[in-house]
């Protein structure tokens, strides 16, 4: 399988440029209109934790640490970590290893499978690094999502309706917004600061934090900048593999 059959859209649907900017448009508008209802608002934070929650649990399996999310419909939500059990990170790494062996005939998707070797291989080899990798892992689960909805918003979703379009995209730019909103926040007002710092479920303290304090050794400024560089990333990243599609 070639890297570009990844990502062409569902057989029988042209991917047609101007209806994939026009689904865009439209779930952005959604999007806002999302955010400023309770309700809407209470769906999307449901939706954006079991993304998020998710995020921390993959990455913390990948790099041999079982982990339990556990979402409380109150507005809270929590990923429970076990110590590396390091056979179970080695045959983690030995699963992706062959799996990327397994796109040996297509350079460029060997290369991007290849790319998920390198963190796996830097958590199993640093404490520091595992842990930060698990902790940025649930802003990451949900970009990864809001990449995978506004690519198919773009390219004509997974079914036939064409009403599924506006709907994966109002979900993608969401979490896109709302990620971005949060990083400018942490790093341009203290006011934002400072209701991060004491708004942690079950009395924790959030996922920037503690890479602020105990990873980085930096202020919250410092932690959030990849944040905001990777809701940047989300929608460019869609985007380009949304062109990838049409032009094959």
């Amino acid at each position: 399988m070639s890297a570009r059959s990844l990502f062409r859209p569902t057989a029988g649907r042209p991917a047609l440029v101007h209806d994939g900017y026009r689904a865009w448009l439209i779930g952005a508008v959604l999007a806002v209109l999302a955010h400023l209802f309770w309700v809407g608002g209470y769906i999307t934070w449901f939706l954006g934790a079991l993304c998020h929650e998710m995020g921390h649990a993959f990455a913390a399996l990948a790099t041999g640490c079982p982990a339990f999310p556990a979402i409380r419909l109150d507005g809270h939500a929590v990923t429970m970590l076990n110590d590396q059990i390091v056979p179970l990170a080695l045959l983690m790494l030995a699963g992706t290893a062959w799996w990327c062996w397994n796109a040996r005939e297509d350079r460029t998707l060997l290369v991007l499978r290849g790319l998920l070797l390198v963190p796996l291989l830097i958590a199993l080899l640093s404490k520091n690094a595992r842990d930060m990798l698990i902790l940025y892992a649930g802003q990451g689960g949900e970009l990864a999502f809001a990449g995978v909805f506004l690519w198919r918003a773009y390219t004509g979703g997974f079914t036939r309706s064409e009403g599924e379009r506006p709907l994966y995209a109002m979900l993608g730019w969401v979490f896109v917004f709302e990620n971005a909103m949060l990083a400018g926040g942490l790093m341009f007002s203290a006011g934002a600061r400072a209701e991060y710092l004491g708004n942690g479920s079950f009395g924790l303290e959030n996922d920037l934090v503690r890479i602020a304090s105990h990873h980085l050794g930096t202020g919250l400024p410092g932690a959030a900048l990849p944040l905001l560089l990777a809701a940047i990333a989300a929608p460019l990243g869609a985007w380009m593999l949304g062109r990838l599609a049409r032009d094959d």
